[in-house]
């Protein structure tokens, strides 16, 4: 018990005494290697749903499911899951993506949100982008 406490306070992050089982092993690595992730912005997530900025994956926690995502695509997921909850307007999309002077069609912020949801029904997440009339959009879970 001794070294354990010694070991907690002088910065350790777990600690596991022998015999241990291999599964426990593994089972905590990936728990720190998911902190470690996590603590340095490299996953943003909400719901099920992970983004890894990274790779340029999105991934369903639950089922282990990943799809690449690049470009516009990505980078208005990336915004929507900086802002979770949030009603961004499409002015803020339009700036955000491309930019303050863009010449771009009015359809094409709702073609690429088209994109993304098809890409989270296939992931299988509980996560989706909601049209909100009249203000814009947000992303949110249907967690209850």
């Amino acid at each position: 018990m001794d070294d354990k406490l010694k070991g907690l306070e002088h910065g350790a992050d777990d600690y596991m005494t022998k015999p241990f089982h291999f599964e426990e092993l593994i089972a905590r690595v990936n728990l720190q290697l998911r902190k470690k992730n996590e603590e340095s912005g490299e996953i943003l997530s909400l719901g099920n749903l992970q983004l890894d900025r990274k790779k340029g994956l999105l991934y369903n926690e639950s089922n282990g499911q990943t799809l690449p995502i690049s470009g516009k695509e990505y980078a208005l997921t990336e915004y929507f899951l900086e802002h979770p909850s949030q009603i961004l307007s499409r002015e803020q999309l339009y700036n955000k993506v491309w930019g303050w002077d863009n010449n771009i069609e009015s359809n094409n912020l709702e073609a690429y949100l088209s994109f993304i949801r098809k890409k989270l029904r296939l992931l299988g997440v509980d996560v989706s982008i909601k049209a909100i009339r009249g203000m814009g959009y947000r992303i949110e879970t249907s967690e209850k």
